[in-house]
């Protein structure tokens, strides 16, 4: 079963990222045109790079689809974006966002994998035909789901400050069962904050979706919006779809205060300058590029 790429953004938005448009052997003006494009060997192996920034992005392309659907052969989750396995047949598939009405995906096919750049929160809504009458519609709903979210193993303490509350006002609004990895340094520290979120050992793809929080500058399919351009404590909820002020993080200090007086502490660049490190190892690029 061959896998196919897409976009639900304008390929053109992660131009100058990971891979600059000049490395693509298409036409710029084509790109306009992208639904037929998808085929195209450069286009997928560029949409497959920005894939790779994911340390799970081997199995999230490959690892069983886990969603039923009542029909033999066609499965659906959203444990690594829009997940879509079709088999053979005169199928016709739309993919669209199930609150706006705008269509990222729309054409025949058969015997595909059919997976989303996108893995950041999207209500997408599923429409499949098969020879020309609809056989299957779906649109995400969370509602006492199991959910996972998942932390980057390299994200550091404070991106795990901010970005906790959020998993668990995701269980909030939803109504959905929350659980969470992290890195085995953070499970200590997270359990004693918030018991009320399971951990797992492992990202199983087996949930109904799976969320990645992360941070990195520029223009990834992480987010839909660049990260340098919002405050740490509002990505967790930007990546999640929760449309609400910055969360107070729970903090229960283990230790007695060390300083007495009143202290302000400054990092200029945090972590910034080793997830750049990190990206242009991988990619090759230039550290001042993020």
């Amino acid at each position: 079963m061959k896998t196919l790429i897409f976009c639900a953004r304008d390929i053109r938005d992660y131009f100058g990222g990971i891979i600059d448009a000049r490395d693509l052997n298409v036409a710029p003006d084509l790109y306009k045109n992208f639904s037929a494009l998808t085929d195209a060997p450069d286009i997928q192996k560029f949409l497959r790079t920005l894939l790779e920034i994911y340390e799970h992005c081997d199995a999230g392309l490959n690892s069983a689809i886990c969603g039923e659907t009542g029909i033999d052969g066609l499965r659906l989750d959203f444990n690594f974006g829009l997940r879509l396995e079709i088999p053979a047949g005169n199928f016709h598939v739309v993919i669209s966002d199930a609150d706006g009405g705008e269509i990222f995906f729309e054409r025949d096919i058969s015997d595909v994998r059919l997976i989303s750049v996108e893995k950041y929160f999207i209500r997408w809504q599923v429409e499949i035909f098969l020879d020309g009458e609809k056989i299957f519609s779906h649109a995400v709903d969370f509602a006492e789901q199991p959910i996972l979210i998942a932390f980057n193993k390299k994200i550091g303490l404070g991106d795990t400050l901010a970005m906790l509350p959020f998993a668990r006002e995701f269980a909030k609004v939803h109504g959905c069962r929350v659980e969470i990895f992290l890195p085995d340094y953070l499970r200590e520290f997270a359990a004693n904050l918030y018991p009320e979120l399971p951990q797992v050992d492992t990202v199983s793809f087996e949930h109904y979706a799976t969320y990645f929080l992360s941070m990195y500058g520029g223009n990834f399919p992480l987010c839909h919006v660049d990260f340098r351009n919002e405050p740490l404590n509002r990505m967790a909820g930007t990546i999640l779809g929760i449309d609400t002020l910055p969360i107070k993080p729970t903090f229960k200090p283990t230790l007695p205060r060390q300083i007495v007086e009143p202290y302000v502490c400054i990092g200029v660049q945090a972590s910034t300058t080793i997830k750049r490190r990190r990206l242009s190892e991988k990619f090759g690029l230039s550290s001042s590029l993020h």
